[in-house]
């Protein structure tokens, strides 16, 4: 003969009050066995009580943890506010416009020494050509 002891009926108040009742197994156990069975079940239930408790304390250690760890990020915003400190994405951005703004300047520097140049290149190249036309004039 044994007894079959299913899982608590699930109910609004059982539901709320053990959620995870329901995912309790049936379990057959004999009849002459109970009081053993009986032991090895509250011998369990006794360990898992004990391991909710210490879950529960490591529960509350990490979340205060987690607290102390929330206000130092704001602390430290807060200091990234007041000293003006960019993020790096701003950064990469600022160091774009930078280089295209060192690009452009340098064309227009090159630009503006040989347009600068562009006069003395001229007396030069016309002092070659009166003296070659000097040379030519005095062949002929």
């Amino acid at each position: 003969m044994t007894l079959s002891i299913g899982a608590p009926p699930t109910g609004p108040s059982t539901s709320s009050a053990h959620p995870v009742a329901a995912a309790v197994p049936s379990v057959e156990i004999p009849l002459f066995g109970a009081r053993t069975k009986a032991r090895e079940l509250a011998t369990d239930v006794t360990r898992l009580r004990s391991d909710v408790a210490l879950l529960s304390s490591q529960k509350a250690q990490l979340e205060a943890e987690c607290d102390v760890a929330k206000a130092e990020i704001a602390r430290l915003g807060g200091e990234i506010d007041r000293l003006g400190i960019l993020p790096l994405i701003e950064l990469e951005h600022r160091v774009s416009a930078l280089a295209a703004e060192e690009q452009a300047d340098t064309e227009r520097i090159t630009l503006t020494r040989s347009v600068s140049t562009m006069p003395m290149r001229y007396r030069r190249c016309s002092r070659r050509v009166t003296r070659a036309e000097r040379n030519d004039f005095r062949r002929s």
